[in-house]
Parts: C-alpha cells; sequence; structure tokens
C-alpha cells in the first residue's frame, strides 16, 4: 500500500512540474521554466537546434510572433493530463479568443528522471477552418 502511494505520489509531483513548466512560458518566466529540466535534456522537435534553450526561445518567439495562424489574441489552455510513470502527456489548444477555429493543437510528451524533464516531444497542428461543429481536438 505505502510503494503505491509513493506512486501516486510521484505521478502528482510529474503533473505539477509539467502544469508549472506552462504557466512559465513567458518572457519574464523562461529562466524559472529552464530549471524544470535536467542539465543535459533533450527535445525531438525537428524543425530547432538541439538543447532546451533552443526550445524555449522558439517558444517565446512564437509568443512575440502574430500570423495568420496565431493572432495576437492567443488564449492557450491545458485540456487533458495524462500521466504513466515515468511520462506525462498533455493535450493543450492555443487558439483566437475572437475565432476559436484558428490557433494550434498541440500534444506534449515529457519523459521524467527522479523529478526532473529529461526529454520531450511535441505534435503540433494548425487548426483549420472547419464546417465540423465540433472542432478539432
Amino acid at each position: 500500500m505505502k510503494r503505491k502511494q509513493q506512486r501516486k505520489s510521484r505521478s502528482n509531483q510529474r503533473k505539477e512540474t509539467v502544469l508549472r513548466f506552462f504557466s512559465l512560458l513567458s518572457p519574464s518566466l523562461i529562466k524559472e521554466a529552464r530549471k524544470l529540466f535536467a542539465a543535459d535534456a533533450k527535445h525531438h522537435n525537428p524543425y530547432l537546434p538541439e538543447g532546451i534553450d533552443a526550445l524555449l526561445d522558439a517558444i517565446i518567439q512564437v509568443q512575440k510572433e502574430e500570423s495568420q495562424d496565431m493572432p495576437k489574441d492567443g488564449a492557450f489552455d491545458v485540456k487533458n493530463v495524462l500521466v504513466d510513470g515515468n511520462l506525462v502527456a498533455v493535450h493543450t489548444t492555443l487558439q483566437s479568443k475572437s475565432n476559436p477555429n484558428q490557433g494550434m493543437r498541440q500534444v506534449h510528451l515529457f519523459r521524467f528522471k527522479a523529478d526532473k524533464i529529461v526529454e520531450y516531444w511535441d505534435v503540433t497542428q494548425m487548426a483549420p477552418e472547419t464546417p465540423n461543429a465540433n472542432r478539432m481536438f
């Protein structure tokens, strides 16, 4: 029973770490977000150079840019968080407040070692205009 409680506690800690990561994604707080990653952490985004600093810099740059796909009135929302052992999966949306069909839909996967993020993957899809009232995930 004690071991099961320890696993649940560790799962909750990892979930909270990931939610904290998302709460720190602003230019003034990005250094705090970096502290959640191990020194040798890696990401798998094929459009960016290696290193977590490159990933975090790109996230901040996207926030600063305005485009047809990502307007300035974007709202970030965590939809679902799933924890399985040392993995945490998160479903998020970043969409326009004025046009909910516009923006990005993402799935993030974090791998932990102890209390640090050691690996990160993301899958991003731009939300197209759609006749489907259910919209994208």
